[in-house]
């Protein structure tokens, strides 16, 4: 329940119903983040290395052969898993990784996987909305708050002040996660909010449970589902900066 609750306060946003219809849901995962990649970008329930990208009938070609501008953004290195081989199959136009991203002004944050900080990657795309000259389909995987989340002054999680005394005492790392739940569901919301930006819709999207060791925290969270988030602009007419709904 104190998780629960704590999902709801960051990604349930009243503000969100005035620009979007919103809709939640569940969908079953496999495997780690290149499957979910995989299975949100391709319609397919397999890992990277397995893949025939030449025959690929991707979301980022689709859109592309549409005639949107494609880019996928993600704050860590891209040897990580082969991503700058194999983003550039999937016909990205654009493929921006942690040290462009930082050079771009988003700030670095400490971590197991250090990289680019997710809510200065939030401004890159409004950015990048704001200047557009095309339609554009815009893929961003996240990372600062993939486990485990480190104490970082960055983040201001040396010290978590989220839920109930005695839950943040039991399970601190699961309190570390989700204060950094909410800086990024902050930074996706000034970002969905803003008024300079023209009509888009955004899907967000898990990949997999949090791997945690302790079997207490992993219990917590379910082992077999991903939560997902739909928000679809009221006033959906194409034009520079527009997000292709979901498919």
């Amino acid at each position: 329940p104190e998780e629960k609750a704590l999902f709801q306060a960051d990604w349930v946003r009243p503000e969100w119903n005035g620009r979007y219809d919103v809709a939640y849901g569940k969908s079953k995962f496999y495997g780690s983040t290149t499957y979910g990649e995989m299975r949100e970008l391709c319609g397919r329930w397999v890992n990277y290395y397995e893949f025939d990208f030449d025959r690929a009938d991707c979301l980022p070609g689709r859109m592309a052969a549409a005639g949107y501008e494609t880019t996928a953004i993600h704050p860590f290195g891209g040897a990580m898993f082969g991503r700058d081989k194999w983003y550039p199959k999937l016909k990205f136009d654009n493929i921006a990784f942690g040290p462009d991203l930082e050079k771009q002004g988003t700030g670095s944050c400490y971590g197991v996987f250090p990289g680019a900080c997710d809510t200065g990657v939030a401004k890159v795309i409004h950015d990048r909305l704001k200047g557009a000259k095309k339609p554009q389909f815009v893929y961003w995987l996240t990372l600062n708050t993939h486990y485990p989340v480190m104490p970082d002054p960055a983040q201001g999680t040396q010290e978590c002040d989220r839920g109930p005394a005695e839950w943040r005492h039991d399970f601190p790392m699961i309190c570390r996660m989700l204060h950094v739940h909410r800086q990024l569901a902050d930074a996706i919301t000034q970002l969905a909010m803003s008024k300079d930006l023209p009509p888009m819709d955004i899907l967000i999207v898990g990949d997999h449970a949090p791997r945690f060791i302790d079997r207490d925290s992993r219990l917590r969270f379910d082992q077999q589902h991903v939560p997902w988030i739909y928000l679809k602009a009221h006033d959906t007419a194409a034009g520079a900066g527009t997000m292709p709904r979901a498919k």
